[in-house]
């Protein structure tokens, strides 16, 4: 996705040539005497009526089809058809549910943000983080965050879910760097009995707190390792702590806020509040811990080292175009690193589609909400 602004688009049926890619800047291809050639799509993006307004093709075609552009909300337009599809057939289906904007999931907690919940399917994703916050081998870090954990957490093993060591309930996860089965380097989060966990991917895996934190109120999580030692602090209490070597290295798997990728879907949703989230690339010691979640102006010192800061309690869920950016306010250290900024996202399973292709047979394919025969060969 694109971050910023589309004016116009033109497209022609043949390649143009110096001069005419020198006229676009000053000249309207529609009435220009050679830009107008050939030209079989002129769009005016900044023109349409509203958010929602389809976006019309200004240059008129022969036959039915005007190829005239239409405003997406990520995923939800392919779904609408597909479904709309499957109900002309006479299939039953559930009733159509808003990407984000929810009234009945908007905070119930005044300034703690939008609920986390395995029902909501809420997460976050930090774009461009899969390489930026990848600590393999013995690198040093930080993990951060500052959550209100409800009293239940993770859902059942039938469900899919998977506990911090193997057990059979599942567990709330308030951030990740994991993929179960594939890869992974860590991740930071509560087991179902309400106690923090924090996994590297190597011995000794899991290291728990021995006791569960209260329900309900805010707490403060950090998790840490030097190049040898892991340790978990919970609201700034050392609470475990054990020697570790060299990890796997994994640069694929971004890192997501509130969950964490399982075997076909995002997984382990933590149910909750999540108000800050800080990621730094130093391993933090005790004395710099009371001021961990201050103001920036206020921690000056704990900047070094910092890559991320994100604060989900800031998080709207009524934006226009259905979707909601969570800003990171740490500014890349070099041009060609990404700013890591999160979006707000929703995972629902609704109805698992598999299709089995055999060579001789007749198949079909399933695009765009349309159904095509084809042979396969």
């Amino acid at each position: 996705h694109l971050e910023g602004y589309i004016s116009e688009c033109s497209l022609w049926q043949r390649s143009l040539d110096a001069s005419e890619v020198k006229a676009l800047a000053t000249s309207n291809p529609l009435s220009h005497k050679t830009l107008s050639k050939d030209l079989i799509g002129y769009w005016c993006v900044y023109q349409r009526e509203g958010l929602r307004a389809p976006v019309k093709n200004a240059v008129r075609l022969v036959g039915e089809e005007q190829f005239h552009g239409q405003y997406l909300v990520e995923g939800a337009p392919l779904l609408d058809r597909w479904r709309s599809w499957l109900a002309a057939g006479g299939e039953a289906l559930p009733p159509i549910q808003p990407p984000l904007a929810d009234p009945a999931e908007m905070c119930a907690v005044s300034g703690a943000g939008p609920p986390f919940s395995p029902e909501a399917g809420l997460h976050t994703f930090i774009c461009g983080s899969a390489s930026v916050l990848s600590f393999g081998n013995c690198a040093p870090f930080t993990l951060a965050v500052l959550c209100r954990p409800s009293a239940q957490q993770g859902i059942s093993a039938e469900a899919g879910g998977a506990g911090a060591n193997g057990g059979e309930c599942g567990c709330g996860i308030v951030l990740s760097k994991f993929h179960y089965g594939l890869r992974g380097e860590y991740r930071l989060g509560f087991d179902a009995r309400r106690r923090p966990f924090f996994h590297r991917e190597i011995e000794p895996w899991d290291m728990v707190s021995t006791s569960a934190v209260t329900a309900d109120e805010w707490h403060e999580l950090c998790a840490t390792y030097d190049g040898a030692v892991m340790r978990l602090y919970v609201d700034r209490r050392l609470v475990a702590q054990a020697r570790s070597g060299a990890q796997f290295t994994d640069q694929v798997t971004p890192v997501l806020i509130g969950a964490e990728y399982g075997k076909n879907c995002v997984q382990n949703h933590f149910r909750g509040y999540i108000g800050e989230v800080r990621v730094l690339d130093r391993a933090l010691s005790s004395d710099e811990l009371p001021s961990l979640f201050a103001p920036p102006s206020k921690s000056a010192g704990l900047q070094r080292g910092l890559l991320g800061r994100w604060r989900p309690m800031e998080a709207k869920l009524d934006d226009a175009d259905g979707r909601s950016v969570i800003f990171n306010s740490v500014a890349p250290r070099s041009a060609t690193q990404p700013f890591m900024d999160a979006m707000l996202k929703r995972t629902r399973l609704s109805f698992p589609l598999e299709i089995t292709l055999r060579a001789g047979v007749r198949a079909l394919l399933v695009e765009l909400g349309t159904v095509t025969p084809h042979t396969v060969q």
